[in-house]
Formats: C-alpha cells, sequence, structure tokens
C-alpha cells in the first residue's frame, strides 16, 4: 500500500501549518492510498483548524493518527478527521473552551461572545460523535481546560490505541550474533534516517508546480516555479508516491493529465505544449480574434491617411487661396498707391495754377 506522511508539528495558522499547506500536501500524494497524520500542536486558529479538518475528512483516503506527544485545543479536532488514532504513552490530549480578543462596542462583543459559544459547541458535539460521552460532561470538562493521559483518552475513547516505548535490545556477545543484531538495528537506524531526510528534502510550498502526469507515466513531476511563472528553463524533479526520487526525470517528453505534453532536457523544462483539441479551439479563437483587431486596425488606418490627406489638400487649396488674396492685396494695394500718385499730382498742378493766377492779379 502506498501511504504518504503528513506532518503538523507546530501553530496551526498563517504562522504555522496551513489549510494550503495541507491542499498542497494533498495534491502532491494524490496517488498515496493511505495518510499518516503525526501530530504534535497545541492548537491555534479555529478557523483554519476548521478547514484542514474538513479537507482531510474529504480526501476520500483511510487516515491513522499518530500524537507525538501533545495535541490540544484545534488539533484535537484535526486528530479526529482520522479513522484511527494512535497516541504515545507518554502524552496528553488537551479539550478547553475557545477564546479570542475583540475589541469594539457591545454589540460587537455580544457577537464575539455567540460565536465563541457556537465554536464550543460545534466541538462538544464532535468529541461526543467520537467519544460517546456525555455533553454536558464534555462541556465541563473544557471549562477546567482538561488534559487527558494517554490512558484516560483511551478510557474516554477519544483515540483507539496507546503505542508502547520501543523495547531496548541486548546484544548476545558473540561475535557473529552481535553483528547480525547490529546489522539488522543498523538498517532499521539508516531506513528511518533516510525517510527523515527525504521529508525534509519534499519540495516547499513556496516556489513549486507539482504537475501531475498522464497514467502511463509513473511519476508526476515538481517544477521550481511559482504559480503563473513562466516554466520554460526550470528545474525538475520526479515525484514517485508523493515523494522526491533520487533519479532525476529522463530527457524527453512526457503527457500530463490535462492533455498537454512536457519536454524535458538536462533537469530543466524545455517547452510545454497545449493540449491538442482545447489548444486548437484556443488558438483559432485568438486567431479570429487577432484577425478582427488587425481589421479594425486596418480601417482606422485608413481613415487616418484619408483624413491627413484631405487635410495636406485642403492645406495646399488653402494656400494657393492665401497666395492668391495676397497677389490681389498687392496689386490692389499697387493701384491705390498709383492713384494716390495720381491725385496728387493733379493736385499740385492746380495748386501751382491757382498760384499763378492769383500772381498774375
Amino acid at each position: 500500500m502506498i501511504t504518504a506522511d503528513l506532518y503538523i508539528i507546530n501553530e496551526i495558522g498563517s504562522e504555522g501549518i496551513t489549510a494550503s499547506y495541507v491542499q498542497d500536501f494533498l495534491m502532491r500524494n494524490k496517488k498515496a492510498e493511505k495518510i499518516n497524520l503525526h501530530i504534535d500542536s497545541g492548537g491555534g486558529s479555529v478557523y483554519e483548524g476548521y478547514a484542514i479538518y474538513n479537507l482531510l475528512r474529504n480526501c476520500g483516503k483511510p487516515i491513522d493518527a499518530h500524537i507525538i506527544s501533545y495535541c490540544g485545543s484545534i488539533a484535537t479536532m484535526i486528530a479526529l478527521s482520522a479513522d484511527n488514532i494512535y497516541m504515545n504513552e507518554h502524552g496528553r490530549f488537551m479539550i478547553h473552551n475557545p477564546s479570542t480578543q475583540v475589541q469594539g462596542d457591545v454589540h460587537t462583543v455580544k457577537k464575539a461572545v455567540k460565536e465563541l459559544e457556537n465554536i464550543k459547541n460545534e466541538l462538544i458535539n464532535l468529541y461526543h460523535t467520537k467519544s460517546g460521552m456525555d455533553k454536558n460532561l464534555i462541556s465541563d470538562l473544557m471549562d477546567d481546560e482538561k488534559s487527558f493521559t494517554a490512558i484516560e483518552a483511551k478510557e474516554s475513547r477519544f483515540i483507539t490505541t496507546i503505542k508502547e516505548p520501543s523495547k531496548a535490545v541486548a546484544f548476545i556477545e558473540t561475535k557473529s550474533n552481535f553483528i547480525n543484531m547490529e546489522k539488522k538495528e543498523l538498517e532499521g537506524m539508516f531506513s528511518r534516517f533516510f525517510a527523515d531526510v527525504k521529508g525534509m528534502l519534499k519540495p516547499k510550498n513556496e516556489g513549486e508546480q507539482i504537475l501531475t502526469t498522464g497514467e502511463d507515466v509513473g511519476f508526476d513531476i515538481w517544477v521550481n516555479a511559482m504559480e503563473g511563472e513562466d516554466l520554460e528553463g526550470k528545474e525538475v524533479k520526479k515525484i514517485v508516491a508523493g515523494e522526491v526520487a533520487e533519479e532525476p526525470v529522463e530527457d524527453g517528453s512526457y503527457p500530463l493529465a490535462d492533455g498537454s505534453t512536457i519536454t524535458i532536457s538536462d533537469g530543466l523544462v524545455g517547452s510545454i505544449g497545449v493540449a491538442e483539441e482545447e489548444g486548437n479551439e484556443e488558438v483559432e479563437a485568438l486567431k479570429a480574434q487577432l484577425a478582427e483587431k488587425e481589421a479594425l486596425l486596418n480601417d482606422a488606418l485608413e481613415s487616418l491617411n484619408a483624413f491627413k490627406a484631405e487635410s495636406e489638400a485642403k492645406e495646399l487649396e488653402n494656400n494657393s487661396k492665401v497666395e492668391s488674396l495676397a497677389k490681389q492685396v498687392e496689386e490692389i494695394k499697387n493701384l491705390t498707391v498709383g492713384v494716390k500718385d495720381s491725385f496728387i499730382n493733379k493736385a499740385s498742378n492746380k495748386i501751382n495754377n491757382e498760384d499763378k493766377f492769383f500772381k498774375v492779379k
């Protein structure tokens, strides 16, 4: 059976484990047949806990929860998403009343109180469904901030099994048996060590994309790129059963689940081709839009050129009219000057004649 290990070893919320983180984990482990949920958390954001609980309950896979040491507050709700809950002998399972910080008028405070009551009732119903314990008793225990030991949690049916600690192994003094026992223990130790290393080498939430391949490929592809970022030239890794494989992705083209193909070369993305049917429809639609825009552009250019030509023609015509008027003005001016000169001459002659006449007299 293919299993995947989800570790919730931090605060629940934006500063720790988020619903987005769990969703990414589920997406990376689609082929896993079972989930091992490891918890060591004192709780955190109620609404983030709700989201994580719902994601796990709705994933459709059997879940085993393993309480490492402490499971408190909203983390208990996440633990109860599992079919089986295992708890170490030296651990605690703590339930208490939800709390909040609110600032505002009396109406705001009343709304906050009502919401806290609703959250408490929802948790009481969940605890009751899991344990069968009386709801009033659960409410009292939450008021007292009850911390159950492993035995108490088992008796209250919050957990199904108490995990016994590993037994120490005494080696036999004979050389051959000592070596055999040591080898077996070393193999187990290294197996756990490499499993932890693989866990640390898993791709992180930020700066990654998991591409689901077609059914016959046998592995998914992790790409070192943010969502929406161009994938060409980005580093790739092989994901097998939700884990990063040591061997690289072989060069070649691989079908993706959405019908497109990805080309890998030297551990990098060469190109991604769109799916034929959807891709062609999309390309044709884009081509049609482009042709429409080009037609509008050509019409606009023609209108612009026509307007420009018309403006230039009018400008030439106007210039011609201006030159003609200027010429007429000049002619009129010359004519006026001539008339003026003639008038002045005649006037002068008349004056001279008159002077002569008066002089004769």
